[in-house]
């Protein structure tokens, strides 16, 4: 019966319209709480498979079956839209370099992207995307901003406002807490009494709200601490006051 309805969805040409690439330690499942990802409930495992989206169980740098499961499931299954969360956009760059791809989609949307952090990837590879949509957390402590004012080359990064890099669960644990106490010193009103941020990547990534302002601009004057380790508390001071400074819009 698969192999009936693949038939079928080949013959008339019809792919699916979104689809996703999960982040580090994250599942397809999670993926679906957006409800334009539903398909995401189920784990695409090969081409017996018709709908679903690809699991990457991989914790360092990308490995070659990571990219094997992502090219042949985008040929497969042919998404029209794809987002990648964090190491997701990582595994797509690698996907990209392959001779082995023959569809990419024509929209992919990055969200927190870690596209620099898992491997080597030339920022030449994402000019195969037709449209690019880039959002990121201005408090996001894993993955910095001027990564993602990299990616887009000039074009508009959607910037959500007391956003983290996880639903807002960046802070609330381990000696990133330390962090956010030497960040409430400076601006006490990005947290709430828990430790979490008042603003989540959740609301763009998998509730589909907007970004709270696009920003087109070259990122110069980001902080930017690597490929790895987190940002320090003057870090992320740093990168909202960017982010407030070019926005106008004060956190008073």
């Amino acid at each position: 019966m698969k192999q009936l309805r693949k038939y079928i969805r080949h013959l008339i040409l019809e792919n699916i319209k979104f689809a996703a690439f999960h982040g580090l330690g994250l599942n397809p499942e999670i993926m679906a709480r957006d409800p334009r990802l539903d398909t995401c409930n189920i784990v695409w495992e090969g081409e017996e498979d018709n709908e679903g989206c690809p699991e990457f169980n991989g914790s360092g740098q990308v490995q070659p079956s990571e990219v094997e499961t992502a090219v042949a499931y985008l040929n497969d299954l042919k998404p029209r839209t794809l987002m990648v969360y964090s190491r997701g956009a990582s595994i797509l760059g690698h996907a990209l370099l392959s001779n082995e791809l023959t569809h990419v989609p024509n929209h992919v949307i990055f969200v927190s992207a870690a596209w620099k952090r898992w491997g080597p990837i030339p920022l030449s590879a994402f000019n195969k995307i037709r449209k690019r949509t880039i959002y990121h957390g201005e408090l996001d402590i894993k993955v910095p901003l001027a990564h993602s004012f990299e990616l887009a080359q000039g074009s508009s990064v959607g910037i959500l406002f007391k956003g983290d890099h996880y639903a807002g669960k960046d802070y609330i644990s381990g000696n990133l807490q330390m962090v956010r106490k030497e960040i409430e010193n400076s601006y006490p009103n990005l947290f709430d009494s828990r430790g979490r941020c008042l603003g989540t990547l959740s609301e763009i990534s998998w509730k589909s709200k907007k970004a709270n302002i696009f920003i087109s601009n070259s990122g110069e004057g980001l902080p930017d601490w690597g490929l790895s380790g987190y940002g320090n508390s003057k870090q992320i001071i740093q990168q909202i006051e960017w982010v407030r400074h070019i926005s106008g819009k004060s956190l008073k």
